[in-house]
């Protein structure tokens, strides 16, 4: 008895293999496109915002240093200062959530969102102990600290100027 194998006739009818070119191909354009994405992980350095961090801290070190000494502060001067500070946060932080919109993370935005409510206690404080001013300057400098991180990080990481 003799047995004879049967090739299907789809198998005798494809078309002829072709090595892994396609593959090959299909692999280094998906290659190429995915280099030439640009990917932004972090927003653009602004010098305007960058002054205005440096103009809010120089007054909240300003408004430290007048009552270091014994004599604390008015509720008057307390109210004013945190007005004009909350004041110019909220134009800082929409200035940064502008600059970090479409990101994953808005580092800077959140940073300043910190520091908004580290001025928020400072209504809920008695200011008149020195020891509550102390511990409340060091939680505000911790919070200018990590905004100027980033910032610095942002101007490391700009792209530079195009060429005029």
């Amino acid at each position: 008895m003799t047995t004879t194998c049967v090739r299907p006739r789809a198998l005798e009818t494809a078309a002829p293999r072709r090595p892994r070119s396609a593959a090959l191909l299909a692999c280094a354009v998906l290659l190429l496109s995915a280099c030439a994405l640009h990917v932004k992980l972090v927003g653009d350095y602004d010098e305007l915002l960058d002054q205005a961090v440096l103009r809010l801290q120089t007054s909240t070190n300003e408004f430290y240093a007048r009552y270091d000494g014994s004599t604390p502060p008015a509720k008057a001067d307390v109210d004013g200062f945190l007005a004009e500070s909350l004041g110019a946060i909220d134009a800082m932080t929409t200035r940064a959530s502008v600059l970090e919109d479409g990101l994953k993370r808005a580092p800077l935005t959140e940073n300043l969102m910190k520091l908004k409510e580290q001025y928020q206690e400072l209504r809920n404080l008695d200011l008149a102990k020195p020891p509550l001013r102390k511990s409340s300057r060091a939680a505000l400098d911790e919070a200018f600290k990590a905004i100027e991180v980033q910032l610095v990080f942002m101007k490391r990481t700009q792209s530079p100027a195009p060429a005029e």
